[in-house]
Order: structure tokens, then sequence, then C-alpha cells
């Protein structure tokens, strides 16, 4: 049986890639995700954390409410290495939350809380 991914980290800076709707909600960007575990967090009440750092608590997070699959390219067209991205519809909430200890490298981790 997999593990439930209660939560997300991305390293995110300058919000890049974020779009901001009328109603109060964004867009994450682009990231490379499992699309079922994507989906998966939308049935799960996951959550997403943006980041300038690890080191720093998350300036823009919330729960997600729906998934969609995106095709990844670089500024001019190019595709990527990895063609497809998960980007997050995410209802947002106000507290900042830190970066989960031992999660992940790079510019992202999973929290799996504690089971």
């Amino acid at each position: 049986m997999a593990r439930v991914c209660r939560g997300f980290h991305f390293v995110c800076p300058n919000e890049l890639d974020v779009t901001k709707n009328p109603d109060g909600t964004f867009w994450t960007g682009i990231w490379v995700v499992a699309e079922t575990r994507a989906e998966a967090a939308v049935d799960d009440g996951a959550y997403v954390a943006l980041h300038v750092a690890r080191s720093e608590r998350s300036y823009l997070q919330g729960i997600v409410k729906a998934c969609r699959r995106r095709e990844r390219t670089y500024g001019d067209g190019r595709p990527r290495k990895t063609k497809f991205g998960i980007e997050f519809l995410i209802k947002p909430t106000d507290d900042p939350l830190i970066w989960p200890d031992g999660g992940g490298t790079g510019e992202k981790a999973f929290f799996y809380g504690k089971d």
C-alpha cells in the first residue's frame, strides 16, 4: 500500500509561473510529480507550500483543489527532458510552513505525516 502524500513543498522564488485567479485561488506553475500522486492529493486534501529557499518558511501555501497535466517547455518553446508536469490549483491558507525535516533534495519535498 502506497503512503499518502499529505503535502508538497517546492522552491519557487518570486512566484515563478504562479497564476493568481480572481476567486483567490492560484495555479502553482508546473512541477514534476507523478500524475497519480497529484490526483490523490486532490482527494486526500493535501497541501502545497511554495518557498523562496528550503531554509525559509513558505510564502504561499494552501489546499490542493485540482491538478492538471501540462507540457513543460523552455522559455523559447523547446521541450524539456521530462515532457509533462503537474500544475496544482490551490485554495490559499494563511500559515507559512517549514520545509519538512529530511524532506527531499533540490527544489521539492513530499511530506507524508505520521502514520
